[in-house]
């Protein structure tokens, strides 16, 4: 092979950030030129071969909306293969969405590229900040191959070469993987000053040279594992160069080292695969920055947007489509239009300068209407579907929760709704009962009683308003089913008596949480009798950017802490069975760092922070909710947990994947950008010894910290990480600027901020699974809505039982094409398991699918309609049960009759 000529493949692309360092209406402006003008290439050169679109859909989609009759060019190009892709809808970040949303993700990028005629077979993906372990198994599940990436690689890549076999969760199951040397910029600006307009551009063909000549000796020395080499014309926004036939056709009468072809990615993949190398393995997750900047800071930027978009997706993934999907059972037509609108919506949030928070401010003003359009559609639909599930409208108020994790728990309900509609009087001294009549732990307060007249079925009826505040805690929900409790004003129940609260701790049967005098929290745990110190809140200056943190020089560097802070403890006895300690003062820090990024003088401003800690009956978990009022610039808070455990690592979920890390950064010397020590977590992080763990479990705040103490590992949480640039080269955690130096200072987060998080002590490696899947029912919380109409008596607890150790659920919906149901869950535990599926509808038949829901082998049923399913380890299932759509109940099905018009909080 040394003596054989390499073979270039140039690919001639764009990058494409729909939104960055200026706002996407304005990035559509050059997108439209940059595609017409593309088109006419196309159209007017035949021997130009092809061109890459970067990989995503939302550009054409975008365009589309500005240049409807441009579709059939569009169309005729992509059918000839001279336009290419796909087969994401967008290119997102991997890490801060969740994994039901990369696979989404996929389905709509794809079915929207094979609409204009083909999809890219390729997973290119080139420029997210990492890329999670199971992105192998997401694009197999798609009949994808390969994976072509930019960063991510650490000291393995000596040991991997360029290609290699990128196994995923569940070993069985990998791809091809590409790393792109020099990234995907390696032959951007061929023979052309970096300007536009291209096409009146000289090609200077002695620099064209040089630079192939140095990206090919770049590339031998990373060791390619055939004679292809992998070249990528193009860039950032980048158009395409007109004169490349003529630049390639010219290399290769200069030179006999390297052959060129034009070509694209498949092309390029095809033509390794047919070589058929012996390659490396790797297993695991990419996320060093020997190569590139890995950006890690972006976890923590802009936290609030974060926050917003966790809970959309857990609205979308696990509250609206589950609804739904019972509701079209019961007979109402399946939403798919608008859930595909709101899921389209979301995903224009999900690339990595959106939802990682690295851009101007009037890109992430933008981001606020689509979220508030993507919760006003789910909760809309969720409500209309709960309603579905009513009879009659009766004369009191019922309260629907719906449990949407797979487990049967106990579920606080904390609601607020406006225009409350009942044909009877309340009174706030009741309480809500269930169906045997038994009262359940309520807090409920109906104020501000009025009078209004609606119209239904040509009849007028009055019904009394109310504005309300209900807490409940809602006993023992079956997983995936909905609870209705009825509101009776004479009801009375007694807290439980295991709750207990002093002047300065609270108690239940199996911790007591205590505040001591110099301003830490403690926590007892009586089953082990370990008891865990020093709990704080943890604040320092940070002269960082958007992408990432760093710390002043160390012999300016300070860190304050909440101990010995001016503060005030109060502690609650809540009628919703409950038990609460409120702690709450001001923390004095810089005020700000000045246009050096010294400290400015000693003037400091005050950061008030009130913090909720929650303890329910028979729980070894303490929630927090904890509210900051910013008014600091240039800083990182963060709440602290001492664990008392000495190991080195943590487990964290990610998607599809329980990650196991070594604790502490640093590691990297000579890299591009040294690794870290602040991680990922989607919502569970663990820390456990042989007979003891400590769970940290968040809302929407995913970077965390695992560091070693005086007493063992602390874990630290990032609630807000403030600065006020988009980039900047004088970091000490990284050695230049990542972006444009421009100003953002909607990025210090000013203003009152909520986050929630929680605690669980547990039993060691033993427990591990039944921790992750409580962890996952805190992340889920529960869903409630208020209804006039009763639940009808024939309806089932439970819309599916899905059972097995370690199982965690990731999807219910309606299949995409037929008229079934999808179910699609994973193994959290790092050895096969068995699931069992038990759907309280009537299933004809059940099928394996890929994430694709196309149809694979059939599965069995038993006489009791459970299906049971062998999964591996790391392992992704997609289930397909086909319903008797006629009775799928035992009833027969028919169409709500009172969905639509019930309007309800």
């Amino acid at each position: 092979m040394e003596s054989s000529p390499r073979v270039g493949i140039v690919v001639p692309h764009t990058h494409w950030d729909r939104a960055w360092y200026n706002p996407f209406e304005e990035f559509r402006v050059v997108l439209v030129d940059r595609i017409r003008r593309l088109l006419d290439l196309l159209e007017r050169r035949p021997e130009y071969t092809c061109f890459v679109f970067d990989g995503q859909m939302v550009p054409f989609e975008d365009y589309l909306e500005i240049h409807p009759e441009d579709r059939p060019r569009l169309e005729r190009q992509v059918r000839a293969g001279r336009l290419i892709v796909g087969p994401w809808y967008v290119l997102p970040d991997e890490y801060l969405v969740s994994g039901e949303s990369l696979v989404r993700n996929l389905l709509i990028g794809m079915k929207r590229a094979d609409e204009l005629g083909r999809c890219m077979r390729v997973g290119y993906i080139p420029d997210p900040f990492g890329h999670v372990s199971q992105l192998p198994q997401i694009l197999a599940g798609f009949g994808i191959d390969s994976a072509i990436f930019a960063r991510g690689l650490g000291n393995d890549s000596e040991r991997l070469g360029i290609e290699f076999e990128w196994q995923s969760a569940c070993p069985d199951i990998s791809v091809m993987a590409v790393h792109q040397i020099g990234s995907y910029i390696n032959l951007h600006a061929w023979g052309v000053p970096l300007r536009e307009p291209l096409d009146t551009e000289k090609l200077n063909y002695d620099a064209a040279l040089r630079r192939l000549m140095e990206i090919t000796r770049q590339m031998e020395a990373a060791r390619p594992a055939t004679p292809y080499l992998l070249l990528s014309n193009g860039m950032d926004h980048y158009p395409a160069q007109p004169g490349l036939p003529e630049l390639i056709a010219e290399m290769n009468r200069r030179q006999s080292r390297v052959r060129l072809r034009h070509g694209s990615f498949e092309d390029f993949v095809r033509a390794v695969q047919s070589e058929k190398p012996r390659l490396e393995k790797y297993r695991g997750e990419l996320h060093d920055g020997k190569h590139h900047f890995i950006l890690s800071g972006v976890f923590s930027s802009r936290m609030p947007l974060k926050q917003e978009n966790f809970g959309c997706q857990n609205l979308l993934e696990s509250v609206t489509e589950p609804l739904a999907t019972w509701a079209w059972l019961l007979g109402r037509d399946y939403p798919s239009g608008l859930l595909d609108y709101a899921w389209r919506t979301l995903m224009k949030n999900h690339p990595h300068d959106d939802i990682c928070g690295c851009s101007t401010d009037e890109v992430h003003e933008d981001m606020w209407p689509r979220f508030k359009h993507v919760r006003e559609v789910g909760r809309r639909v969720a409500d209309r579907s709960l309603a579905d599930m009513g009879g009659e409208a009766g004369e009191g108020l019922s309260l629907y929760v719906f449990n949407p994790h797979t487990e049967t728990r106990d579920i606080p309900v904390r609601l607020y709704p406006h225009n409350v509609r009942t044909r009877s009087a309340v009174v706030s001294d009741g309480a809500f009962v269930d169906g045997r009549g038994n009262a359940v732990p309520t807090s409920a307060v109906f104020v501000n009683e009025r009078r209004a007249t609606l119209r239904r079925d040509e009849e007028d009826t009055s019904v009394r308003l109310y504005d309300a505040h209900i807490h409940l805690h809602a006993p023992a929900v079956p997983g995936l089913g909905v609870v209705e409790y009825r509101y009776d004003q004479h009801a009375h129940v007694e807290v439980a008596d295991e709750l207990s609260y002093r002047k300065n701790s609270i108690s239940n049967a199996y911790l007591r949480l205590s505040a001591a005098k110099d301003g830490t929290l403690s926590l007892l745990d009586k089953i082990s009798g370990k008891s865990l110190r020093g709990f704080v809140f943890e604040d320092e200056p940070d002269m960082g950017d958007e992408y990432d943190f760093s710390p002043l020089p160390p012999e300016r560097h300070q860190v304050t802490t909440t101990r010995y802070w001016r503060h005030d403890v109060t502690t609650y006895l809540r009628p919703h069975g409950v038990v609460e300690l409120c702690m709450q003062g001001g923390m004095s820090l810089l005020a700000a760092l000045g246009a050096e990024k010294w400290p400015r003088g000693l003037r400091t401003a005050e950061c008030f922070i009130w913090t909720m800690a929650r303890l329910y009956p028979g729980s070894r978990r303490v929630e927090f909710e904890t509210r900051v009022l910013n008014g600091v610039r240039d800083h990182r808070l963060r709440a602290v947990f001492p664990t008392g455990i000495n190991v080195d690592h943590t487990y964290a979920d990610s998607a599809f994947d329980i990650v196991k890390r070594a604790i502490g950064g640093g590691h990297g010397e000579g890299w591009a950008q040294p690794s870290q020590p602040t991680h990922h977590a989607h919502s569970r992080v663990l820390v456990e010894s042989r007979d003891f763990g400590v769970a940290l479990f968040h809302r929407g705040t995913p970077e965390y910290e695992a560091r070693l103490g005086k007493r063992g590992v602390e874990l630290c949480l990032t609630l807000l990480r403030c600065v006020g640039r988009l980039s900047g080269n004088d970091l000490l955690t990284r050695s230049g600027g990542a972006g444009p130096e421009y100003s953002t200072s909607q990025s210090q987060c000013p203003g009152c901020h909520t986050f929630e998080y929680a605690l669980e002590l547990y039993d060691g490696p033993s427990r591990r699974e039944e921790v992750l899947s409580h962890g996952r029912g805190y992340a889920l919380g529960g869903y409630a809505r208020l209804s006039i109409l009763p639940k009808r008596p024939e309806m089932p607890p439970s819309l599916v039982q899905l059972h097995g150790k370690g199982v965690e659920l990731s999807a219910l919906k309606k299949c995409e094409t037929r008229d079934s149901v999808i179910l699609r869950f994973w193994n959290t535990s790092g050895k096969r398991t068995s699931a069992r599926i038990r759907p309280a509808f009537r299933v004809l038949s059940a099928f394996l699918c890929n994430l694709r829901e196309e149809r694979g082998v059939p599965l069995a049923i038993d006489r009791r309609g459970t299906v049971r399913i062998d999964v591996r380890a790391g392992e992704i299932v997609t289930v397909e049960l086909v319903s008797d759509l006629d009775a799928p109940f035992g009833f027969q099905r028919t169409p709500p009759k009172y969905g639509d018009v019930t309007r309800l909080p």
